[in-house]
């Protein structure tokens, strides 16, 4: 027995089927879908590339654009991407560009778009981009935003909701946001419902730039003396600059801002005090993702299952440590 015969035993399905989902054909059901993908992982297929790409006229591999600089997050998530890539049976294709450049960027899409990937996902967290004139250079390859796709499902909007919420809870009336660029994907999500809806607080936007190393003291600077107690930084970056350029002004965190950033990079453990951070788990978006680029736009993000968000409460925000999942 071959071993797509045997991933079609083990999931109770046609040979055809197994092919189906390896392929990433949209008429087979979630079900069964994920019932293969499940087999599939346990046994380590990996269908021939060359048949595949003989029978689809395809390559058998996804395309990822990392634009912006390279930090723990960008790597994080395609990491994330890579495994879910994986479970369809295709390979993961990478270009870098940290310039950013929207020439760069489109130079990259269609480079992708050449090679016949069967989608695009596009990892541009820190700055703006033209998704539009990005999709026309993908042609008729699909490209999505990791950090926009799904609205208000999306992870960085969960992010920005579960930090004011929990800094709103605690007793501050007045919750800053630092953001690099306020057009930026990431921050747009970030503040989508965080800075919206009844509420006694009050959230203000501050804009840090993209480099929080050059301008991290000009903000700080403002944050202290507009007397802010409470801040959300949108990454570890950003917060580790707020951290040091706050202790230079002789601003005590927690004891005068409390601080809570998005992402809990390595070393955010670790800084002084520890961030209290927004965790993400990034295998659910990352698949759904994937799905969204093979499937099309009629798939969505579920209602229910675990929470792709996290609160882990440390020492920069002056309360008892502990974890709180996002409800949504």
């Amino acid at each position: 027995m071959n071993a797509i015969e045997e991933v079609a035993r083990r999931a109770g399905v046609s040979r055809a089927t197994v092919t189906r989902v390896v392929q990433g054909h949209r008429y087979v059901s979630a079900g069964t879908r994920a019932r293969v993908q499940q087999v599939v992982q346990e046994l380590d297929y990996r269908p021939s590339s060359a048949a595949r790409t003989l029978a689809s006229g395809r390559a058998g591999a996804l395309g990822v654009v990392l634009g912006g600089p390279l930090d723990p997050e960008s790597a994080t998530w395609v990491a994330a991407v890579e495994r879910a890539t994986r479970l369809t049976g295709r390979a993961l294709v990478v270009r870098t560009v940290p310039d950013g450049c929207p020439g760069s960027l489109t130079r990259a899409v269609q480079e992708l778009a050449a090679q016949q990937v069967d989608g695009i996902a596009l990892l541009c967290p820190s700055q703006e981009v033209d998704l539009p004139r990005l999709r026309d250079a993908a042609g008729t390859v699909p490209l999505q935003s990791a950090h926009d796709w799904e609205g208000e499902h999306n992870t960085w909007t969960s992010s920005g909701v579960l930090a004011v919420r929990h800094l709103r809870s605690v007793g501050h009336a007045v919750v800053h946001v630092v953001v690099g660029d306020p057009e930026a994907a990431r921050a747009q999500a970030l503040l989508r419902r965080s800075t919206v809806g009844p509420s006694t607080a009050r959230v203000r936007v501050v804009t840090v730039g993209r480099d929080p190393a050059g301008t991290g003291p000009t903000v700080a600077t403002a944050l202290a003396t507009s007397g802010a107690s409470a801040v959300v930084a949108e990454s570890d970056r950003t917060a580790w600059h707020l951290l040091s350029d706050l202790r230079r002004l002789g601003v005590r965190v927690p004891e005068d801002v409390a601080l809570v950033s998005c992402g809990d990079a390595p070393g955010a453990a670790f800084s002084r005090p520890g961030l209290t951070v927004v965790r993400h788990h990034l295998a659910g978006p990352a698949t759904r993702l994937v799905d969204g680029l093979l499937h099309g736009p009629a798939v969505r993000p579920p209602s229910a299952g675990p929470p792709d968000v996290e609160l882990v409460v440390r020492g920069s925000c002056g309360t008892t440590a502990g974890r709180l999942a996002a409800a949504g």
